[in-house]
């Protein structure tokens, strides 16, 4: 636990780094938005896995699902179309990654690549670079079709006010103006934008981020209960709660700071030789890579911290019970580790120039 005195230095860096930021970058405001090619890639991924379906769903998962729900009836005389046959072919290999394919080829109904694809997204759907490609491509002109087929235009329009609800909901409840500064204090570098990107029709309690030409986002769900009035209107889309506003950006964007340096060949070699290490986590099967494990474990350590230097410390303590409660078996290490890195700012500029030695922390922690 930092001292009072320690709290108070850390609390000053922020303030006066806030100060003399440029106008360009206290002007930086996160973006809330929306993407076609994301909502659609949700939208097929629906018809494959049906949460609020399940034997013994709880009425949490019900009364968080329900615009999923709407979503997948809307959808499902499309389950067998062949767009959604290819997902369920790729996903055991792409994970969270199918997700990000929107964002490298054209607006649906158009399938065309516009931007490369990275090497490691490629080499997980197949060794041969080339043949992933064609898969790739394959699948988003039918999902291309699928767009076509289902009229997804017209829902869309149907339910237009939906989107623009859930962004009224998240800017009233977003971060004040000094967190970006804030984050980019912490970690010692910057982007251009911010976006907060909104899924409405996906389950509870969902984000991924991603890095979009010089700016970085993050793609969120709802997180509090939906409500729809008797006449099928809705009235809550679920994302009307600062703290989990707040917890999710700082997560989220976090990932977008130190995962580059992580994927650095020299850091890659030296996590690797800690895979030993890795134990699935029952609550987050997800999960299920060393990289992964320790890619989490660190911005779960930094939602800690970062909660306890802009927020207060009770509610740092109620994250860190809630990660313990999870499983994250190494959290308490992840977090002494960071507290190392705000304490050495000068031989410690920025993350990059921590992560090697985060990693060569690990050796601690090989007996436990």
């Amino acid at each position: 636990m930092l001292s009072v005195m320690h709290h108070k230095i850390i609390s000053l860096i922020v303030v006066l780094f806030t100060i003399s930021c440029s106008a360009q970058a206290t002007s930086k405001k996160i973006q809330i938005t929306s993407n076609k090619n994301i909502d659609v890639l949700f939208t097929i991924y629906n018809q494959t896995w049906t949460p609020f379906l399940d034997e013994n769903v709880s009425e949490y998962t019900l009364e968080r699902t329900r615009l999923m729900k709407l979503n997948y009836e809307r959808f499902e005389s499309y389950k067998n179309h062949k767009a959604i046959e290819l997902t369920n072919k790729i996903m055991g290999r792409s994970g969270t990654d199918f997700f990000s394919f929107g964002f490298y080829y054209d607006t649906f109904p158009d399938a065309k690549r516009i931007k490369e694809i990275p090497e490691r997204v490629l080499k997980d759907i197949n060794p041969d670079t080339t043949l992933a490609l064609e898969e790739i491509d394959a699948l988003m002109s039918e999902i291309a079709k699928f767009y076509e087929d289902s009229d997804y235009d017209s829902f869309l329009k149907e339910n237009q006010y939906i989107y623009e609800k859930a962004k009224q909901e998240v800017a009233k409840k977003l971060p004040d103006d000094n967190f970006i500064p804030f984050l980019e204090s912490y970690f010692g570098k910057s982007y251009n934008s911010y976006d907060f990107i909104i899924i409405p029709f996906f389950k509870s309690q969902y984000g991924q981020a991603g890095k979009e030409d010089s700016g970085i986002y993050c793609i969120v769900s709802p997180f509090d209960p939906q409500q729809i009035d008797a006449q099928g209107k809705v009235q809550n889309v679920g994302f009307d709660n600062r703290t989990e506003i707040q917890n999710w950006t700082i997560h989220e964007y976090s990932h977008l700071f130190f995962n580059p340096v992580m994927d650095i060949k020299e850091n890659l070699d030296g996590l690797n030789a800690f895979d030993h290490l890795f134990k699935p986590i029952e609550s987050n099967p997800q999960y299920g890579d060393w990289y992964s494990i320790f890619a989490e474990h660190l911005a779960n350590a930094f939602q800690v911290r970062a909660t306890s230097l802009i927020d207060n410390e009770q509610a740092s303590n109620e994250i860190l019970k809630k990660l313990k409660n999870e499983g994250w078996y190494y959290i308490d290490h992840f977090i002494d580790q960071l507290k190392k890195y705000e304490d050495n700012r000068n031989t410690y500029p920025t993350i990059d120039a921590f992560i090697p030695d985060l990693i060569k922390s690990l050796h601690q922690i090989k007996s436990e």
